[in-house]
């Protein structure tokens, strides 16, 4: 047995707590937090937070409220309400519990249920001894019967009493001991009766409070009081319990259940009360209420309000965790791999309830264990994981529509049966079209065979595949409000996916009760029910066990229209060929070819069906091929298979009025793709029987063996697509035939048959423009021959398609010219150089030379010459493509040492320019600036990129080029060099170069232009990418940057005055910056200076003491003209400064 991995419901004790614990602490530090609120959705964790931490602080005492919990009823008395609703309130026991007769009940009632609940909870809860002045008293049996004894005899004997007063006669009788035995008695036994009649009332008083109300002579003594409310009518009561429990803390549960806010108030004016009561008392007792509730129970302000402090609580799960949840369970059962992960994590998302996913989790595993086992025994089916998990979801969710399904009722069980509802009205929509069409019109005749096709697959849909077709939701939707409470239900998505994905399918019942052999399954006895009812179902309804259902029936049954049914006579083909031959006689009389070839088409045993239709039905073939509504491919299989079992006997009985003669000589395309069970030896046989010349025939989609005797006995017509078909088949040319070359090439039958008849078969290939296609040999042979006749050779040389390998095998070279221009030479190298060697590069060979992709190899076939001639007639040669111009001239292998042709198109130049045909040098260069455009120079430049940057020493550059090669993708080395080689100022701003170049330039300085070497200086903060190197540059340049008082911007100033370049620059600079940098400026670079005392200058109340020197004395003028400061003298070895406050600071 497995081992089971079951999930239980209770609260958790192990739930991480950590902040919460903190929340806990907070709460029981402070006394005047006293009613808490731990919210959170349903199952998010609540309860196991609580109960979490009672386990790790022991120290700390609740009691807990459970609101879901009722008691048991029997001891609870009938009280009538206000409202005429009756209700119970038991007061002398233990529990405090309402019982509602009316069931239409107002808040009052149930605010008074839901008090009574929290009274008889917190009464059970509290030790009997401690609450012993209670009006609540605990029912126990330890002293219940003495009690009962003692004030029985205590009403007897009053009784008694009251009667000798009365009549003292009486009290005589009973102590007399003069009176007759006999009176005392009678007088002995009504005593006893009477103690046992009171023993009896005073227990139902006890028990059941049957007296409600006591009234003497018009005053009333009320011994169970009615109250608007219980808390109200016991309060003192319940204070005294709380206050001599020993418990602090309560725990009300599920109180948010009732949705009744009104309790909340009630709970919090008791908690109120009790802790003013307790306070009086100097207890130093809190007492607290803990409401586990959901989190949108209150309004926002109402919520704040009630609660003193409210501990949330994240759910544990929720739909976006809840498949790793039960993913983990599934490990831990160790059945996750027979489940589809898709479809757990797509089911999941629709189930945020923890409860839910493990009573789902657990039914799964009872289910699916129990009934796998009884399954692989009995049946031996293998249950499918997903859709029993699928099964235990609509369980869990929709409880009473499941336990309806077992009865054949509810929604689901609704969909299933709807679906067959569905399907039996479109099938009928299809038969209906299908009646209304003309098979003999062939545009019908395809709509009725797709039709057919369509019925076909209708019948074996399943629900999935409809449950969100429009058409089937608008059927369905006519029972919507008898299903209303499902449409609306919070999982009905849910619901509606685990149909669809075909989890819950039309095998439910697999998935929810036992299977056993030898019961009859409901789809099997809705086909018996069918018959007794004589109501046909379709004929291909499927049966579970046919040969259990044939036990039901006898042979009368078989002659009834409702036993069309495919499965069962499959299975009585065999079983009973009586049963088998009264269905064939039934068809027979209604002339049901239709099922007749259904029949035939879905029988296992074939041989033995045959036989009975050959008995019972020996004209069906005639019927069958004279039916025009038919399916033409049904019918030819039909035929094929009756021939197919011992033909040559069959075919006698078969063809009896010639009507098989002629529809196998006859139709089209009878023989092709044939079945493989058919038996081709019988097939054959009747052929060559009945003689038959096949009019149109595809040997290749013919099986094997009957193709080959077709072909070898000639039962084919001779035309030409029957001589191509066997050409086709049994040649190894794998071509097409185009000549008769290709039928002479083998010995074959075919080869005979057309020799015989070889006139016909040249007319056949004049008449249908047939080209010819013969081999090499035959061609030279034909073209070269000294017999042919010019109109045979002329007729021959317009229509070959054959291509001759060596143009050098035709001897006539006039005729070079005309197969060129037919494309009859094989376009090769050495064909291609033989004709220019002979003829030049006319406009024949130029055409020839564009009709190919092939490539072209100028080789020695011609000299250096005449390679160079061909060069130069190819740049302006307008025919010859430029592909084909580039092919030539990479093969010709002539470089131009000095390129001086002008006038070449744009495209042959630039493929000159690729193909480095023109060598970079100083006058190629100086000959393309003058001559060509400056797209083709720039060309030519990438082309040549490194020779170009030597030559920069012995020629000029201009921008376009300098610009162009900055921009281009060449190695930055290469770059660099051309900028030293040009050993020029160049342009580096604003010029889309890449960040290295401008570096470069920038931080060399050599090649800078002065513009911008003072555009840069000038505006440092501008230039974020390049300011690194500008620094390097202002330091490298400072001695001149300084001479020649360039401005340089505020920022580079303070980052020179940080670096490492003189004291005696940096205070130059410093003096710059007071002259005409801001305020802030100055200050920053003062502090990069780290003239500490100069700062002092600019904030109040601080005196600085600045040393004499020049540097100093420098900078305090500069500050003063300025007006930074207002004076400075020398004062012994500093100076004095009188500040200007306007610049000082705090």
């Amino acid at each position: 047995m497995a081992n089971l991995k079951f999930q239980k419901l209770t609260p958790e004790t192990d739930a991480d707590i950590k902040v919460y614990d903190e929340a806990f602490r907070f709460v029981f530090k402070n006394d005047d937090i006293r009613n808490i609120a731990i919210s959170g959705s349903y199952g998010s964790g609540k309860s196991s937070l609580i109960e979490t931490y009672k386990y790790y602080h022991h120290d700390i005492i609740f009691n807990t409220i459970s609101l879901t919990h009722f008691m048991d009823e029997s001891t609870v008395e009938e009280n009538d309400n206000d409202d005429g609703s009756k209700c119970s309130l038991d007061v002398n026991g233990s529990n405090i519990i309402l019982k509602l007769d009316n069931a239409k009940t107002s808040n009052k009632t149930e605010d008074n249920l839901l008090e009574g609940q929290i009274i008889n909870q917190i009464i059970q809860q509290i030790e009997p001894k401690l609450i012993k002045k209670s009006m609540f008293k605990i029912k126990t049996d330890k002293w219940e019967k003495l009690k009962l004894l003692f004030f029985s005899l205590i009403i007897v004997s009053f009784i008694l009493s009251i009667l000798g007063l009365i009549n003292q006669s009486v009290l005589f009788i009973i102590f007399s001991t003069n009176q007759n035995v006999i009176i005392k008695s009678l007088v002995f036994v009504f005593v006893i009766c009477l103690f046992f009649i009171v023993i009896y009332l005073v227990s139902l008083q006890i028990n059941k409070n049957i007296l409600k109300k006591i009234n003497i002579k018009g005053n009333e003594i009320e011994l169970l009081y009615n109250s608007s409310s219980y808390f109200n009518k016991y309060l003192n009561e319940i204070l005294y319990l709380l206050e001599k429990n020993n418990c602090d803390n309560y725990i009300f549960e599920d109180i948010d259940r009732f949705d009744n806010v009104e309790i909340f108030e009630q709970l919090r004016e008791l908690n109120k009360i009790i802790n003013l009561r307790l306070n009086n008392m100097n207890t130093h007792r809190t007492i607290r209420f803990f409401y586990l509730i959901r989190g949108d129970l209150l309004q926002a302000k109402d919520n704040t309000k009630f609660f003193d402090f409210e501990i949330p609580v994240i759910p544990v799960m929720n739909n976006s965790n809840s498949f790793n949840k039960i993913k983990e369970w599934m490990v831990e059962a160790k059945i996750e791999t027979k489940m589809d992960i898709n479809f757990l994590r797509r089911a999941c998302l629709y189930i945020d309830d923890l409860r839910l996913l493990k009573n789902i989790f657990n039914d799964f595993l009872i289910y699916i264990y129990r009934l796998e086992a009884v399954y692989s025994i009995e049946s031996k089916l293998n249950l499918d994981f997903n859709k029993m998990f699928a099964m235990m979801i609509y369980k869990n969710i929709y409880p009473k529509d499941f336990s309806d399904l077992h009865y054949n009722k509810g929604y689901v069980y609704y969909l299933f049966q709807s679906k067959k509802e569905w399907i039996s009205i479109e099938s009928q929509k299809l038969e209906n079209e299908i009646s209304d069409l003309d098979i003999n019109k062939h545009e019908e005749y395809i709509q009725k065979k797709n039709l057919i096709q369509a019925k076909y697959q209708l019948n074996n849909i399943n629900l999935a595949e409809v449950i969100d077709d429009a058409d089937f939701i608008d059927f369905i939707e006519e029972r919507y409000n008898s299903y209303k409470n499902v449409f609306c239900n919070y999982y009905y998505d849910l619901l509606n996916y685990l149909i669809s994905s075909g989890n819950i399918d039309e095998n439910y019942f697999d998935y929810i009760s036992y299977f056993y052999s030898n019961d009859i399954t409901n789809n099997d006895k809705k086909f018996l029910r069918s018959l007794t009812d004589s109501t046909s179902l379709e004929y291909t309804y499927s049966l579970d066990n046919p040969k259990l259902v044939t036990s039901f029936l006898n042979v009368a049954d078989f002659s009834k229209i409702a036993i069309l049914n495919l499965s069962l006579l499959n299975y009585v083909n065999n079983a009973n060929v009586k049963y088998t031959e009264t269905a064939l006689e039934l068809l027979k009389r209604e002339h049901d070819v239709e099922f007749l070839i259904s029949f035939f088409e879905y029988v296992d045993d074939k041989q033995q069906a045959i036989e009975s239709i050959i008995h019972v039905w020996s004209e069906c073939a005639r019927e069958v091929i004279e039916n025009v509504k038919i399916d033409r491919n049904r019918k030819r299989l039909f035929i094929l298979n009756l021939l197919s079992v011992d033909g040559v006997r069959h075919t006698e009985v078969l063809n009896k009025n010639g009507s098989l003669a002629k529809y196998l000589n006859a139709e089209n395309n009878l023989y092709n793709e044939l079945p493989g069970n058919l038996n081709i030896d019988y097939i054959a046989k009747a052929l060559q029987m009945l003689d038959v010349k096949i009019c149109n025939i595809n040997f290749q989609q013919i099986q094997g063996d009957l193709a080959n005797c077709i072909y070898k006995d000639n039962l084919y017509s001779l035309n030409l697509n029957n001589i191509k078909s066997a050409f086709n088949t049994y040649y190894s040319n794998i071509n097409d035939l185009n000549c008769l070359t290709d039928i002479y090439m083998e010995d074959q039958p075919l080869s005979n048959y057309v020799d015989a008849n070889i006139n016909s078969v040249i007319n056949i290939f004049k008449n249908n423009n047939m080209s010819f296609e013969d081999n090499e040999e035959t061609a030279i042979k034909i073209l070269n021959h000294a017999e042919i006749n010019s109109d045979t050779r002329t007729y021959y040389a317009e229509n070959i398609k054959t291509i001759i390998q060596d143009i050098d095998k035709i001897k006539t070279h006039d005729v070079w010219e005309y197969l060129i221009g037919n494309n009859c030479i094989e376009y090769t190298s050495h064909n291609i150089l033989l004709y220019i060697k002979e003829k030049g590069l006319d406009d024949v060979i130029s055409v020839f030379i564009n009709s190919s992709d092939k490539l072209i190899q100028v080789d020695d076939t011609l000299t250096i010459e005449e390679k160079g001639d061909l060069l130069d007639d190819l740049l302006f040669n307008e025919i010859v493509t430029i592909n084909k111009f580039e092919e030539l001239i990479q093969s010709i292998c002539i470089i131009y040492e000095e390129f001086d042709t002008p006038e070449v198109s744009f495209d042959k130049m630039r493929l000159l320019i690729d193909n480095k045909i023109i060598q970079m040098d100083k006058e190629s260069l100086l000959f393309l600036r003058e001559n060509y455009d400056v797209d083709l120079l720039l060309k030519f430049i990438d082309k040549n990129i490194e020779n170009y940057i030597d030559l920069m020493d012995s020629i000029n550059s201009n921008d376009i080029e300098t610009e162009h090669v900055l921009k281009s993708n060449i190695e930055l080395d290469l770059k660099i060099n051309y900028i030293k080689n040009l050993n020029e100022k160049i342009f580096v701003l604003n010029k889309d170069y890449c960040i290295e170049i401008v570096k470069f330039v920038i931080e060399t300085g050599d090649y800078l232009d002065s513009d911008e070497e003072a555009e840069l200086l000038e505006n440092y903060t501008q230039y974020p990418e390049y300011q690194e190197s500008i620094l390097l540059y202002a330091k490298k340049e400072i001695s001149n940057i300084i001479y020649n008082e360039l401005k340089i911007d505020s920022k580079l100033k303070n980052q020179l005055m940080k670096s490492n370049i003189s004291d005696s620059y940096k205070y130059r600079l410093l003096d710059d910056s007071i002259k005409e940098d801001s305020i802030e400026d100055i200050k920053s670079n003062l502090i990069a200076l780290k003239l500490n005392e100069f700062i002092k200058l600019f904030e109040k109340n601080r005196v600085p003491k600045i040393e004499l020197n020049s540097n100093n004395r420098i900078i305090l003028q500069a500050l003063l003209n300025k007006r930074y400061i207002l004076d400075f003298k020398a004062n012994d070895d500093v100076y004095r400064v009188t500040k200007n406050l306007c610049y000082s600071s705090k």
